[in-house]
Formats: C-alpha cells, structure tokens, sequence
C-alpha cells in the first residue's frame, strides 16, 4: 500500500475536533507532570510552591524554571513520511533540533498495518522528554492509522496547560505499541514520524523585589502629646527573561500606636520631587531586557503618634514591610524603630531585617 503524505493544518484540526469530537479527548498526561526538568528541557510546569517568609529571605522561587508563552508560525522540526509502499515494524527516528526553544505543536506516527490500522491509537512521544496518548484519525483506508497528540498550551485542540518546551538537541521520536509502526526502504527502517513547533517566548519574570532604609527623621507637631516620623524607603526590582514588564507589590503594615497614617509614593515629574497618594499595597513595574534589569522606586512613610516623646521611647515602633513577586513568593521585612528619651528617632539602634 502506498501512504500519501500526512498533511495536517490548523484548519483540519479544528474541523476534526468540532464534527467528530475525536480529538477533543485527552487520555493521559505527560510522564514528566511534576515539573523538573528534563534532559532536553521540558518544562511542564509542575504545582506552583509558595511560602511565607521572614527576616527578609525569600523561601519560595528560588531557581525556578524559566516559563514560556508559544507564539508564531507553525515550524516542521521533524518529518520523515514518503509515498512508497509501507511494511510494519518501524524503528524509532532520530533528529536534531536548532533555532530553539520551540513549544510542542503537534507530532504523529503512522500505522499502515496491511490496511487493518488499529483498534485504538497508543502511546507516542520523544526521547528524554516524555510520552502521551495519542488520538487516532483514520488514513488511507486504515482506522487509526495516524497517531496523533497535540501539546498543552500550543494549540487549541491540545487544551490549556504549560507548554512542553523542545530546547536545541538530539531527539527520537518512540511509540508503544510499535509493532505496527509502519516504514519503508526510503525511510531505512524507520517508523515515520512528524514532530512540528511553534517558537517559545521566555516570559519577563520578577526575580527578585527588594527594599531598604534610604533615610528617616521627625517632623515636628503643635502637639507635645504627640510625634511625627518620616521614613523613605527604597524598593528594587529585577526583571529576568524574555521581553516585556515584570511587576511586585510592597506593602506595609500600619504600626501599633500610630492614630494617623499617610502613605505616599515618591515620582518624578519634569525634574522635580512630588509626593502622591498611593493605595497599599503599591505596585511596583520593572523592564525586562538583556542583561537583566532593575528599576528602582522610593515609598515615603509619614506616621502620626498620638503618643509623647517619653511613651515612644519606652515603646518604639514595629512593623512589617511585605513585598511579594508571583514568581518568588513573598518576603517579610520587619522594621523595628527606636526612640532617643527626647522621642526622636534612633538611626544607630533602629532596624530593617
């Protein structure tokens, strides 16, 4: 029997999906579903870990794999069917794979089998990267003769999810069962196979958002039951990835004692210092680009006590300074304030940590 070559479009996907419904089924799930890396890459994105934090450490994200997004033209990574006469028993195919990293679109194997197909589509896959269960459309004659599995993420007929992610190297394509794995002379032996991508995009992600005490100092009040303090503090963010913006929040708890808060973010507008209002938490933008960046921003804090020097100065002030990334999690400052006995601030025994 001579195949015809396995042409497959975005088009006659969905055609399949909507009249038979055959390929709307997804009967398993890559082997590597828990999110470690494979030898080639894979990045299937296993359950995201977050932690809370403390004394400043970040205890979540920390060398996380890289996400990706899928955009583009399709790209035929690997494609070895011809038109010539077909026997069983395939072998699996090698190929290398360059201009990466590319997102899984599509792959499919091809089972002749003396035009009986198959009862049901088996399992198809690519070496060192995993192996899923793969549809079955009818072709030449033959029910399930074409194996075909589409990647999360990529496609809208492989569903959502993390993308399966094919870095530069070598690979082979596999299918179990594989005795009726159908090749010819042409393809020396090998069992035919097409694998197509789609170029992945690295996102712009926030590595790392982090503050400090640039300077602090009282303001003075009519009321000498009462104190004042100012406090600007400095945030950073990196942005690490592809291109595009990363984002973080910083946000600060109001101290015990303090009967009036104004929180205000410092900008910069035609060269001068202006104070605005800004919700808490306050967001933070960063740029990504090559190299890494970091965009940095200053909070001013002015806290108002309804307390007199001497009762600041036997109880300072505490309280928290949370920043929080998406994709490292949330860190905790805590910011302990000291008093000298005339109620101003301590800079020597005052504390970020």
């Amino acid at each position: 029997m001579r195949r015809k070559p396995f042409v497959l479009t975005l088009a006659a996907v969905l055609c399949l999906a909507l009249t038979t419904g055959a390929l709307q089924v997804r009967a398993g799930l890559p082997r590597s579903m828990g999110g470690s890396p494979s030898p080639h890459g894979l990045l299937v994105g296993g359950p995201e870990v977050l932690a809370a934090a403390s004394s400043g450490r970040t205890m979540a994200g920390a060398g996380a794999a890289p996400k990706y997004t899928c955009s583009g033209a399709q790209k035929t990574l690997f494609n070895n069917w011809n038109t010539g006469a077909v026997s069983d028993g395939g072998t699996p195919p090698s190929f290398t794979v360059s201009g990466g990293p590319y997102c899984l679109y599509w792959m499919a194997t091809y089972n002749f089998n003396s035009g009986e197909g198959t009862s049901s589509a088996g399992m198809i896959g690519l070496s060192g990267v995993g192996s899923w269960q793969a549809t079955g459309q009818e072709a030449s004659g033959a029910p399930n003769a074409n194996w075909i599995y589409y990647g999360p993420g990529a496609s809208s007929t492989g569903g959502p999810g993390a993308p399966i992610i094919l870095t530069d190297g070598s690979y082979a394509c596999s299918q179990s069962p594989s005795a009726t794995w159908s090749t010819d002379s042409e393809a020396d032996g090998e069992g035919f196979c097409e694998v197509y991508g789609i170029p992945a995009v690295q996102k712009c992600e926030c590595s790392k958002l982090s503050v400090k005490v640039v300077s602090e100092s009282n303001i003075g009040t009519n009321n000498p039951k009462a104190s004042a303090i100012l406090i600007d503090l400095k945030w950073t963010l990196d942005c690490t990835g592809g291109t595009g913006t990363c984002s973080g929040t910083v946000d600060v708890d109001k101290p015990k004692g303090a009967a009036q808060t104004k929180f205000q973010r410092v900008e910069k507008s035609k060269g001068k210092t202006v104070y605005k209002k800004a919700r808490n938490p306050v967001t933070c933008d960063g740029q990504c680009g090559t190299p890494p960046t970091s965009t940095s921003g200053t909070l001013r804090l002015v806290w108002h006590f309804d307390k007199s020097p001497d009762e600041l100065y036997a109880d300072g002030a505490k309280f928290d300074v949370a920043t929080d990334c998406a994709e490292t999690g949330p860190t905790i400052y805590k910011l302990d304030l000291k008093f000298t006995p005339s109620g101003r601030l301590d800079r020597k025994t005052s504390t970020l940590s």
